[in-house]
């Protein structure tokens, strides 16, 4: 069904900032880039989205390539990576893109920790949320 071609999106953050169509070269069955094969910037469907992130999420990924079959029925996961090779992706994107969507990505997370981090010295600060009784109670 394939064609010597799939779909791969890259996931960071729980949301897809980039996808790719890959096609195999000559006689070749796997489409991967460097294999040779050729790629195209495409916009995916909200479903094809919604099925990469779910890929990602459910193997506890923030960045992901999610590799999918385009089939009769609608998207097939075949094959979810953990570090996905960017050159493909950049080709078609921009050099830069993934490392400026990746470093957003670290940015937000920072701050989230440090926000954790800030309202645990207040709790622990004021005794709030402590279920331990003192000795003065």
């Amino acid at each position: 069904e394939s064609h010597g071609q799939d779909i791969r999106a890259l996931v960071v953050g729980g949301k897809v900032v980039a996808a790719m169509r890959r096609k195999a070269h000559g006689s070749e069955f796997r489409s991967n880039f460097h294999l040779g094969g050729s790629v195209e910037r495409v916009e995916i469907s909200d479903r094809y989205a919604e099925i990469a992130c779910t890929a990602a999420r459910t193997l506890g990924l923030d960045l992901a390539g999610v590799d999918m079959l385009e089939s009769h029925s609608g998207p097939l996961v075949l094959e979810v990576n953990s570090t996905p090779g960017l050159e493909g992706i950049e080709s078609v994107v921009g050099e830069g893109f993934v490392a400026a969507e990746v470093a957003r990505l670290l940015n937000r997370r920072l701050e989230e920790s440090r926000g954790n981090s800030e309202e645990s010295k207040s709790t622990e600060m004021t005794g709030a949320g402590s279920e331990a009784s003192g000795i003065y109670d």
